[in-house]
């Protein structure tokens, strides 16, 4: 790949710092007694003496999340039928920075047990997340050109693709510490396997009102591990099983504490962690540069039947947009968490919550607000309603259910029911589900309890 090559890819694919997540999990957080609320609040204290997840069986979750107007919207049909797509209606309806996210996580591993006023759990699973950020102005370009904007810079510096895929190993521990608090913690071990990273990055598009000269100008440090050995036609998949030179680690807290017979407070942070990434490393960055186009000369395209007049503009951007290669390790961080949860008691199998949630990514706030009802109906079935306000969207609806047949636990939650109906409720979709073996009960199970 040569450098010029290179620098629309990287341009298309990495340019700026991506700010979304979907990780979800609003309404599982308001569901009793499924041990993966676990990792949302390592204080979890399920009404089992012991637990175990069938393996790639007991968590599967898929989360996606898309903050601009869904692309349903903007589609009509001609006469004929056909599908157009108005990507007017896309700008004027998107937000100044817009993102879609794409998280997948499965379980490998996941027991737990009870020794006394502690329960012990730990897991393994698989974590891949990725998301793509792109700016208002660039949608605005490609639906009116650039003749608007003629005179001004055009900021275009929140394009983003951030790509993560990890294996993380988990030691957990809660405790009630007296009648009313619970504490918890869990200690996690991480092995990257491919990453791509954009430390920063800068893009922008300047029209000359007089003689429509456009000059480009940018900057980018974008970084990468295990791309390079994943694309290759020799790739061998054992080797990715059992990479181990990409090391990190992460640590989860949380706590419940019971003020009262009716109310109940919960708060957690979680995925406080880094991998630090050293193997397969290549890196690529460019200084803040500028280049202006001043268009083709006809006559010299008429008489150049050998296309030089190309291999000068392309020699031209391949000396200005200089890209320096690099291979040191680097490190990159999680996106954390926090979570805050007031629960209300109704009666002892019914409650009311409201939980507030946010995610920091690169010092940047995304909040979220959820309010559920959970019931408890004998000791085979659990449900869960929630109204979720997340990924600037407000028409969230979340459900969730859990079935105990036997000492089989069957659930499956999602954040937004409507995501799934096809309509242009779509731009959030979240969903877990898995099978749990259960066995045993509490001692001294509190009405209401966590």
């Amino acid at each position: 790949m040569n450098k010029i090559q290179l620098i629309v890819t990287v341009a298309i694919v990495s340019f700026g710092i991506a700010h979304a997540r979907a990780q979800g999990g609003y309404t599982l957080y308001n569901m009793q007694n499924v041990h993966q609320k676990a990792y949302l609040n390592p204080a979890i204290d399920p009404d089992v003496n012991f637990f175990v997840g069938i393996p790639a069986l007991s968590g599967v979750y898929g989360g996606f999340e898309n903050n601009a107007a869904p692309y349903s919207e903007a589609i009509s049909h001609d006469n004929e039928g056909n599908a157009l797509l108005d990507v007017g209606y896309i700008a004027e309806n998107s937000k100044p920075d817009n993102y879609f996210a794409l998280d997948l996580s499965v379980d490998l591993l996941n027991f737990g047990f009870r020794a006394g006023k502690n329960m012990l759990y730990f897991h393994a699973r698989e974590v891949i997340t990725t998301d793509f950020s792109y700016p208002q102005n660039f949608i605005k370009l490609l639906a009116y050109g650039n003749a608007p904007y003629a005179g001004e810079r055009l900021a275009m510096d929140n394009f983003a693709y951030n790509f993560t895929s990890y294996r993380e190993y988990a030691a957990g521990w809660s405790r009630s510490i007296n009648d009313k608090l619970q504490l918890g913690a869990r200690i996690k071990f991480l092995t990257g396997l491919e990453n791509i990273r954009t430390v920063n990055s800068t893009l922008g598009l300047t029209t000359n009102p007089d003689n429509y000269h456009l000059t480009v100008d940018g900057s980018f440090d974008v970084r990468s591990s295990g791309i390079n050995q994943l694309l290759n036609t020799e790739f061998k998949w054992q080797e990715r099983l059992f990479t181990g030179q990409n090391r990190g680690a992460g640590i989860d807290l949380g706590a419940h504490y019971k003020a009262t017979d009716k109310w109940t407070f919960s708060a957690s942070v979680t995925d406080l962690g880094f991998i630090r990434w050293s193997r397969d490393i290549k890196s690529y960055n460019m200084n803040d540069t500028s280049f202006t186009f001043r268009g083709l000369n006809l006559n010299e395209l008429v008489d150049d039947g050998e296309g030089s007049t190309f291999n000068r503009l392309a020699d031209s951007l391949e000396n200005t947009f200089a890209v320096n290669e690099d291979s040191s390790s680097y490190t990159s961080y999680l996106s954390s968490r926090f979570f805050l949860q007031a629960r209300y008691t109704l009666t002892k199998n019914h409650s009311l919550s409201l939980l507030t949630h946010g995610t920091f990514i690169n010092k940047k706030l995304n909040p979220a607000f959820s309010l559920a009802w959970n019931g408890q109906f004998g000791t085979v079935l659990g449900a869960t309603l929630s109204y979720n306000a997340y990924g600037r969207n407000f028409t969230n609806i979340g459900a969730g259910i859990t079935l105990r047949l036997g000492p089989a636990q069957l659930y499956a939650v999602t954040d937004n029911v409507l995501g799934f109906s096809g309509t242009s409720y779509s731009k959030n979709r979240h969903f877990r589900a898995g099978v749990n073996l259960v066995f045993g009960r509490k001692p001294e199970v509190e009405g209401g309890s966590d």
